[in-house]
């Protein structure tokens, strides 16, 4: 046993070496300071397991002597083997997305095989990376059965092949675990795939308590803590039936675009080198109004969709496809209006687990196969849009994804440079050059002065530098959540920009303003061109893996759900990063020293987070119909 353990560690140490010196698809390291930390604390852990396994596994050859020698080593390499392939896998979710492999992250893309392209998408972009993991599991198979081939009838059965294994096991762990290290971040990294699955596994044991200060954290949020559904508000039905009672021509289309992982910075149309990049949103920004600090409320693309359609907030602690609440999102809200409702996905719906929510939402979902890049997206709009229902008002959210992870090129396209990071300025032109179709398209309709456009990143992707930022910023950093919107059409102010920091679950209730529709929903945001806007001032929030971001108009407090550390970034009011490079000129804003003021916000911040997680956990945003 102790020859295949030195066999295993050997094989995880180099894949830890890999995962640390090999480039990320961003072209950056994964961590740019404390490699060595990160290195010795991982392979420590991993050893430990593996270790204690070992010792478990002399320990039942020692009481089932009868059994053939090879059996118990036979079932050791098999764990060992396994469990190298489950670090494999969540080596890879970590260096493309900074994430886990949890059983949250496998329920919400276990059908990801539903999008052939994507698929084959990240496979090319990762084919280095993914055929060393390849080659790191068949090394540990063919070392396995090796040695216990060669040495079948030789495996000691004795107490002193255990005992140092199962002491080395928690020496190991003990030193990963119980040594302190000063930033939560990298604790939460070196911490094996298993224990994330474990806490997944039981977390309705340990939250099924109301937190404490529960009345404090509503209010906090903006709802009303002496409600059962503390963010539900009634109306009666007059507004939605005299709404439907109105002429065709007082009921506007309503188009929204959704460009995936638009990035802030690269968005920010203010910028004269951005603005001549992607000169059809810039266009687009002066027929309304432009918002430069809009921010997602969470990550990846589930959380984004949520927080336009539903109005809420992410779970501070799952993903979407992890748990189930009842919600009143805007698209039925709209149907109820009248409207009749599309959505116009390039990516399959299944791909991101969105099948069922489109299902609820929209009247249909005009998804094809074939069509996997925006231009023909933009093409396939013009079809959808010509035949769409003349009689009644529609509302389509058109979904680009040409501007997705991994950024790979249209055919066609010119040759693809390496790195990520360095695609994406180019793709983002692509991607604008789709939005003009689709704006031209909708500009040559009869009903074109009576549409509403809004257009929205679902969330921002951080570029390399950015994510060396995780493990002190935590993983709601701006480049993350940072995107843009626009919102354009009858009513709305034109050519104008409002520097106000907003958030994606403000996209509801402003929609419904623009409409004169007051109709019952859950929505946490505000109606952000409403003339009382500014006294509902309330702190723009993201939610994502324990960690938030409360984002005041002067500064940003990103803190963990668990942790008392905490920093403070300074807000944004200019365009003050390197504008020179379009894409890798904003790292990140500038840290403040906090005060005391700072740390109160914090404590109230990280009562809201528990709360709020409560509030999804028990299903207390709206009652049974």
């Amino acid at each position: 046993m102790p020859i295949l353990f030195s066999i295993f560690v050997a094989i995880r140490f180099v894949a830890i070496l890999l995962l640390y010196f090999l480039p990320t698809p961003n072209g950056s390291v994964l961590a740019e300071s404390g490699v060595l930390t990160f290195i010795v604390r991982t392979i420590a852990a991993d050893a430990g397991t593996l270790a204690i396994a070992g010792a478990l596994f002399s320990l039942a050859a020692i009481l089932f002597k009868k059994a053939p020698k090879a059996l118990f080593p036979a079932l050791y390499t098999g764990f060992s083997t396994l469990y190298i392939f489950c670090t494999l896998c969540d080596n890879e979710t970590l260096r493309w997305l900074n994430q886990r492999f949890t059983l949250g992250y496998f329920a919400t893309y276990m059908d990801a095989s539903c999008d052939p392209h994507m698929l084959a998408n990240i496979i090319k972009g990762g084919l280095l990376s993914f055929g060393l993991d390849v080659l790191l599991t068949l090394a540990a198979i063919a070392a396995g059965v090796f040695v216990i081939i060669k040495f079948k009838d030789k495996f000691p059965q004795k107490k002193i092949v255990a005992l140092p294994l199962l002491l080395l096991g928690i020496l190991c762990i003990s030193y990963a675990y119980y040594i302190p290290l000063k930033e939560r971040q990298r604790r939460e990294r070196i911490r094996p795939f298993y224990v994330h699955v474990f806490n997944e596994i039981s977390y309705d044991f340990t939250h099924s308590e109301k937190p404490d200060h529960y009345e404090d954290g509503i209010r906090f949020l903006g709802g009303n803590p002496d409600a059962q559904y503390p963010f539900y508000k009634t109306f009666s039905d007059s507004s939605l039936k005299a709404f439907q009672n109105r002429p065709l021509s007082e009921k506007p289309d309503i188009i929204v675009l959704t460009i995936e992982s638009l990035r802030g910075w690269v968005g920010d149309v203010r910028v004269p080198k951005s603005c001549a990049l992607l000169k059809n949103i810039c266009k687009l920004s002066k027929r309304g109004i432009f918002f430069p600090y809009t921010y997602s409320v969470g990550w990846p693309s589930t959380e984004g969709l949520n927080g336009m359609m539903q109005g809420v907030w992410s779970h501070p602690e799952k993903y979407s496809a992890g748990y189930h609440v009842k919600t009143r999102a805007l698209p039925e809200i709209l149907g109820d209006a009248g409207y009749y409702r599309i959505v116009i996905p390039a990516a399959n719906p299944n791909f991101d687990n969105f099948t069922p929510l489109f299902e609820q939402w929209f009247d249909s979902t005009d998804f094809h196969l074939d069509i996997n890049h925006d231009v023909p997206l933009a093409k396939r709009f013009a079809t959808v849009y010509e035949n769409r229902p003349k009689d009644r008002p529609v509302f389509i959210d058109w979904m680009s994804t040409t501007t997705h992870f991994p950024f790979m090129y249209p055919e066609g396209m010119g040759p693809m440079p390496k790195y990520h990071d360095d695609r994406y300025e180019h793709l983002a032109a692509y991607m604008d050059s789709a939005v003009g179709m689709v704006l031209e398209t909708i500009e040559k309709d009869p009903r074109a002065e009576n549409t509403i456009i809004v257009l929205t990143g679902d969330h921002s992707f951080a570029i390399g530098l950015q994510k060396e930022r995780n493990s002190s910023v935590g993983l709601a950093h701006s480049g993350r959540t940072w995107t843009n919107m626009i919102f354009a059409g009858p009513n709305i102010p034109v050519d104008s920009i409002d520097t106000k920091t907003v958030s994606h679950a403000d996209l509801a209730p402003t929609l419904l303003g623009l409409l004169s529709i007051e109709a019952t929903n859950h929505f946490v945001g505000k109606d952000i061109l409403s003339v009382n806007r500014d006294s509902l001032a309330l702190p723009v929030i993201s939610f994502t893996q324990t960690d938030f971001a409360v984002r005041l108009a002067d500064r940003h407090i990103y803190g963990n759900m668990n942790d008392n550390g905490f920093v403070v970034l300074k807000s944004h009011k200019v365009p003050d990063w390197d504008t020179t490079q379009i894409v890798k000129g904003f790292i990140g804003e500038d840290f403040l020293p906090p005060n005391a003021a700072d740390s109160a916000l914090l404590q109230q911040a990280r009562i809201a987070a528990h709360v709020w997680e409560y509030i999804l956990d028990k299903d207390l945003l709206t009652p049974e119909d």
